[in-house]
């Protein structure tokens, strides 16, 4: 049974994300505006698609915004951001699940992208920003730590652990990933986000722990610079696009063994979740959601 008190319902969880996004958009225009006065327009331009820079707004931003929600819903801080003790083989089976999922929904993206191409300059941010190019320690710093900490611990810690208290689990889930599409912004991301928001959520559920979420988030994040670093690019066309505006899309083996992958790793997780032994978690919460979809 929901329980009925406690911050954030769905609206007010909505509003968080919009101050939260406009106070995103004010602090770029500030500081692209503090560029420009001190250099250049395109000297801001550029600064403004470095990932260091992205990732302080990002820390300043999605770290405000949790740290408001924590203070509105009035609840000890291992209720609101939980990080109860894993397995590290819970941890390794969800970060290959979410690496199968993050390739699978790659070979997506290059779909979409046909049929609705994104424009160059967003494209050229995505580039800057996750294939290392730009400054590889600065792509890791927001990508594989800034990212995972504050977004999970907004979206599976404030939302989802106040949506619990008000909703159902599956809804609380299927609410929480919505928003984490949905702030993405960009019709290029939120399709991935919103399945990968299902895969941490249900993580979370069934741990009653931020630890796999943040892990399988950094593990999603750090697949373009990794390629990139181990300089396996060119043997894997489709999975980072080199080329910008250009879609290539990736060889049917990487697709089936990232299905595989995937699915091998979800049914071993639901088999080691069932056992009290594997991790500290809520196992009958963890339970309904399993029933809930149709496990």
């Amino acid at each position: 049974m929901a329980k009925t008190s406690g911050f954030p319902k769905f609206w007010p969880a909505v509003l968080l994300l919009l101050i939260a996004s406009i106070a995103q958009f004010i602090l770029s225009v500030v500081v692209m505006i503090g560029a420009a006065t001190m250099t250049s327009l395109l000297q801001a331009e550029k600064m403004m698609q470095h990932p260091a820079v992205l990732g302080v707004i990002n820390l300043l931003v999605f770290g405000a915004a949790s740290w408001v929600g924590f203070a509105l819903a009035r609840r000890p801080v291992a209720d609101v951001f939980p990080l109860r003790r894993v397995s590290v083989t819970v941890l390794l089976l969800g970060m290959l699940a979410t690496c199968g999922l993050q390739i699978l929904l790659s070979d997506f993206d290059n779909l979409v992208r046909i049929f609705c191409p994104p424009p160059e300059w967003l494209d050229r941010l995505f580039d800057s920003l996750s294939s290392g190019n730009t400054n590889l320690w600065a792509s890791i710093f927001t990508l594989s730590i800034v990212a995972p900490l504050t977004e999970e611990c907004l979206f599976r810690g404030v939302i989802l652990q106040g949506f619990r208290r008000h909703y159902r689990i599956l809804p609380a889930v299927l609410l929480s990933s919505l928003l984490f599409a949905i702030i993405h912004l960009n019709p290029w991301q939120m399709s991935g986000a919103f399945l990968l928001g299902l895969l941490f959520g249900w993580l979370t559920v069934a741990t009653g722990s931020l630890l796999p979420g943040i892990c399988g988030h950094a593990t999603a994040n750090s697949l373009p610079w990794l390629l990139g670093l181990l300089k396996l690019n060119a043997l894997l066309p489709g999975l980072v696009n080199q080329n910008v505006g250009k879609v290539i899309f990736q060889p049917w083996w990487l697709d089936l063994g990232a299905a595989v992958t995937c699915a091998i790793s979800l049914l071993l997780l639901r088999r080691l979740l069932r056992r009290p032994s594997e991790v500290v978690a809520d196992t009958g919460e963890a339970q309904t959601l399993e029933n809930a979809c149709g496990g």
